[in-house]
């Protein structure tokens, strides 16, 4: 969904377009790509349909809909504006919505790959 939504490329959709073009012995195209900044954040869910209603703003362009989990997509113009939503939307969910307290600590690099990892 991140690729989708910061392309415009269905990555599903050209796949098919790959196969048909191999098929017909003919060359693939890509198509135009739009290339924005963008960022997901997922996590288990305290409840079973987690409310995410206050969240909201324009850069946020999708939710996952799926039993006991919370996620969205960010997207911007802006790579800054991406970075702020994430970190106040990722605040938000760890306060509001995780199913497993976080420590504090953030684990790699970048918003989609911050993870709660208990002590060894």
């Amino acid at each position: 969904m991140l690729v989708q939504k910061t392309t415009e490329v269905n990555l599903w959709r050209e796949w098919i377009r790959v196969e048909m073009a191999a098929a017909a012995g003919q060359p693939y195209q890509t198509p135009p790509i739009r290339r924005k900044h963008g960022g997901m954040l997922t996590c288990l869910a305290n409840s079973q349909h987690p409310d995410l209603t206050s969240l909201h703003s324009p850069e946020l362009v999708w939710q996952l809909d799926l039993e006991y989990h919370a996620g969205m997509v960010v997207v911007s113009e802006e790579k800054a504006a991406c970075d702020r939503i994430l970190d106040r939307y990722q605040e938000w969910l760890s306060q509001n919505v995780l199913a497993v307290p976080v420590s504090g600590r953030t684990y790699g690099h970048g918003h989609a790959s911050r993870l709660w990892k208990p002590d060894a």
